[in-house]
């Protein structure tokens, strides 16, 4: 052995060529022959005597190349041999030259053990024989492997591990791959990337802390592997030393081993596999893998590349863009919004308020539309105007388009058609900048199960530019207003229903977000925590847009500046609460405690001297309830006259007056909208009942 640097040269020692076995195992049943060409008599003695020495079976003769290799690819047959120009020869020539064809579908064997080296050998023998015309005694022809340049350390793990080695790797690197995955995809379910995107993170940013978190993981992983690799292969990986490095498929074509190998490598990890394998080949030479190899196969008779491996790889990373993207104007200077028309956006509709001239338009919604797969339209041609300063309030009933209208204003869901301008940003063309005002608080809570209510509140300040002071002034402001003071160092995992919803709508507000998602931020809060989030939230619209949504129609009623009612996809009406109230006519609600013996007969006819079309709306044990329409206002003030004159003889213990309920209004809409729908649904119940 000898040495220089941390390279040795390896040598092996000599064989007789007789003492390599011509067949492989598999082979050894069959009966083989030779097949030759061009067809002549001198030929044919010459290879009787070589098949003598070989001990094979028989020859046969080919006119053609394409008949021999016809032959050869449809029969089993030893070995091909091709005389050249030598048809017509009247004696054995003293040069012969010949090719040999020899059958290469099992790629395990080596040149030394191949049928090339047995019948080069014989042909030359009975050659020699021949020309010399007596049966000389030919010496023995022994073997040796040309000594050749191995690296020092990596001697043992070349020979034992082989094609095994990427699968350790891989293996060895799956378990911390599998629990990045899991925490990524943890943090897509509960879609805590795409809020914290809304909330300011940069994607770049996003995708830096999980690699750093990663590499420090799979690092000690790593330093493992190459520990053991460096001083215990010999020992440690002795049980691979059956694994030679080869083909992971073997076909008699070679065309079909260059398909397998494509298409095998469009498998992330078998891809992987394939480059650990080739880059082990390489380092059995001198010079090892370097750039100038990247595109060369690593054998004589291989069919793939390490460049080509690493092609595969990146292949799978990511959503791919539009090929000519780097060229376009957008990637370089980004898209500029075109103004949209700041006029009345219904105004043909008689259930739509007109837009106010004195306030600014945080959100401009146009033609916004959702289509999901079959054709389920979610949202159908939603258009409005959202001002600042002011709480608007979605209503609807589940499946109205609330929650879609809010998932595509925030870019969670991308619209079929139309768009929306969010702070002077087209959320079709840059949802990124658009992005930068907005806070959001889905139906469900999106927290960090491992961080506290100050961590929560102090990350999403940050993430949104604010300085350590002024997170510090909203911890403290916003912890002291929704009572959150005692849990501040509390994990998210361990906090209430209520106070995790508290928590979320904290997100939402701070870092000064311009723009505010509310989706139905109340649900699960009791009374208290409900009033004190109510008291919050009118102090915080100023100067800012907030969209709310709620099933609670006392809740809208306090809250909402203007109130949008939705059915089917589409905006049913759209105003103030006095503006729907008077639309729709609800007019206020008398109420009348009665008595015992109150006649409820006496009540109401007293009631229609004033307005003529009244009557009773609704009727318990203690309370008669009326509806007064608006148009009456007039003769109120008399009628409340002769009502307190008579409540006496009416039997009436008392009586008040108070505005008709937005929930009147709500279920009227609804009604008028879903009116259309209840022949079908009518048809469908008297079907059920004839079945």
């Amino acid at each position: 052995l000898k040495r220089f640097g941390y390279k040795h040269v390896v040598k092996h020692d000599r064989h007789s060529i007789d003492t390599i076995n011509r067949f492989s195992d598999w082979d050894l049943v069959q009966q083989w022959k030779l097949v030759y060409l061009p067809k002549n008599e001198y030929l044919e003695k010459l290879l009787n005597k070589t098949i003598e020495l070989l001990k094979l079976d028989g020859i046969m003769s080919a006119d053609t190349s394409k008949q021999l290799e016809d032959i050869m690819n449809n029969q089993r047959f030893f070995a091909g041999i091709e005389f050249d120009h030598q048809a017509n020869i009247t004696e054995l020539p003293n040069e012969l030259i010949y090719k040999l064809r020899v059958p290469s579908s099992d790629h395990r064997l080596f040149y030394s053990n191949k049928q090339f080296l047995h019948v080069q050998n014989a042909i030359a023998r009975s050659f020699i024989q021949l020309k010399n015309k007596s049966d000389i005694v030919l010496p023995e022809i022994q073997m040796n492997q040309y000594p050749y340049i191995f690296s020092d350390d990596s001697v043992g793990i070349f020979k034992v591990v082989g094609i095994i080695y990427g699968l350790v790797v891989l293996i060895c690197l799956s378990f911390s791959a599998m629990n990045t995955v899991r925490y990524i995809s943890i943090e897509k379910e509960k879609q805590l990337k795409e809020v914290m995107k809304i909330m300011g993170l940069p994607n770049w940013l996003h995708w830096t802390s999980w690699f750093t978190r990663t590499m420090i993981f799979m690092l000690i992983t790593i330093t493992i592997i190459a520990g053991i690799m460096k001083h215990l292969c010999n020992n440690v990986l002795l049980f691979g030393k059956r694994f030679v490095l080869q083909s992971q498929h073997s076909n008699n074509c070679t065309t079909n081993s260059v398909v397998y190998s494509f298409f095998a490598s469009l498998s992330f990890n078998t891809a992987m596999i394939h480059g650990f394998q080739l880059v082990l080949l390489f380092e059995l030479t001198q010079n090892g893998i370097n750039w100038d190899l990247m595109w060369e196969p690593a054998l004589f008779e291989g069919d793939i590349t390490l460049g080509i491996i690493m092609m595969y790889l990146l292949a799978d990373y990511g959503v791919p863009e539009k090929w000519y993207f780097p060229f376009s104007k957008q990637f370089w200077c980004g898209t500029k919004t075109k103004d949209l028309n700041d006029g009345n956006t219904h105004s043909s509709n008689p259930n739509i308020e007109s837009d106010p001239n004195d306030l600014y338009v945080g959100i401009k919604v146009r033609n916004l539309r959702k289509v999901y797969a079959k054709k389920k339209v979610a949202v159908n041609g939603l258009t409005m105007n959202i001002f600042d300063d002011q709480i608007t309030v979605l209503l609807g009933h589940n499946g109205a388009g609330k929650t879609t209208t809010m998932l595509m204003l925030t870019g969670m869901l991308s619209p079929s058609s139309g768009t929306a301008i969010i702070n002077r940003y087209d959320i079709r063309k840059n949802i990124q900048k658009a992005r930068g005002s907005i806070g959001l608080c889905p139906q469900h809570n999106i927290l960090f199960d491992q961080l506290t209510v100050r961590e929560h509140i102090e990350f999403y300040g940050r993430l949104k530019g604010l300085t350590k002071r002024q997170v510090q002034i909203e911890v403290n402001r916003y912890t002291a207003q929704l009572g959150m003071r005692l849990m501040i160092n509390s994990r998210a995992k361990n906090l209430s229903g209520g106070m995790k919803r508290k928590l979320s709508v904290t997100i939402a507000l701070c870092g000064e977000s311009k723009v505010v998602f509310l989706d139905e931020p109340t649900t699960g809060m009791d009374v208290v925590a409900r009033r004190a989030l109510w008291d919050l939230l009118l102090y915080e619209k100023r100067d800012r847009t907030i969209i709310l949504t709620t099933h609670f129609m006392d809740e809208a009623d306090i809250l909402g500046d203007r109130i949008a009612i939705m059915a089917e996809g589409e905006l049913k009406c759209y105003g103030t609460p006095f503006f729907l109230k008077k639309r729709f006519e609800s007019g206020y609600r008398l109420i009348c405690e009665k008595n015992d013996v109150c006649d409820p007969s006496n009540v109401t006819g007293l009631l229609q001297q004033f307005i003529p079309q009244i009557g009773i709306k609704s009727e318990n044990a203690r309370e008669l309830v009326y509806i007064l329409p608006v148009a009456n206002v007039n003769t109120f003030e008399a009628m409340f006259e002769q009502l307190e004159e008579k409540q006496q003889e009416l039997n009436l213990s008392s009586f008040g007056v108070s505005l008709t309920p937005l929930e009147e209004i709500f279920f009227k809409v609804l009604f008028t909208a879903l009116w259309r729908h209840l022949p079908t649904v009518c048809k469908s119940i008297s079907n059920c009942r004839q079945k």
